[in-house]
C-alpha cells in the first residue's frame, strides 16, 4: 500500500507512462517487495487500473541516465522508481484487465 511520500513523475505522461518516485528508505522500500507477475492496483476516485509486473531492474548511478530514462519511461505503462544506494531500482508493469491477465486471480496484489 503506497501512501504519502510517493511523487508522480508528471513529465512522462507524454509517453502514456505513469511514473511514481519514492525514496528507498520510505515508501520506495515497498518496491523491493514486488515480484514478477505481481499485480499492482492503482485506485483513483472513480476507478482503478491493474498493472502486472513485467520486470525489476537495477542500474548503476554511473550509467548514462538519458539511456535509462528512454528505456524505462518511453515504453508506456507503470514505472516505480527508487534509489538503491548504488544507483536506481525500477519496477516496470503493463496495464492489464482481469480477462487478459494470465493468472491474475492467483497473483499477489498491492
Amino acid at each position: 500500500m503506497l501512501d504519502e511520500g510517493v511523487t508522480l513523475f508528471e513529465e512522462v505522461a507524454q509517453y502514456e507512462t505513469i511514473g511514481l518516485l519514492a525514496h528507498d528508505y520510505l515508501e520506495g522500500a515497498h518496491f523491493y517487495e514486488l515480484e514478477r507477475f505481481d499485480v499492482i492496483r492503482l485506485r483513483f476516485d472513480e476507478y482503478e487500473i491493474l498493472y502486472q509486473v513485467e520486470a525489476l531492474e537495477s542500474f548503476s548511478e554511473f550509467i548514462d541516465q538519458d539511456a535509462i530514462y528512454d528505456r524505462m519511461y518511453k515504453a508506456g505503462g507503470l514505472i516505480l522508481q527508487t534509489c538503491n544506494g548504488r544507483g536506481f531500482f525500477f519496477v516496470r508493469a503493463r496495464e492489464v484487465d482481469l480477462e487478459s491477465c494470465a493468472g491474475c486471480e492467483e497473483q499477489r496484489y498491492y
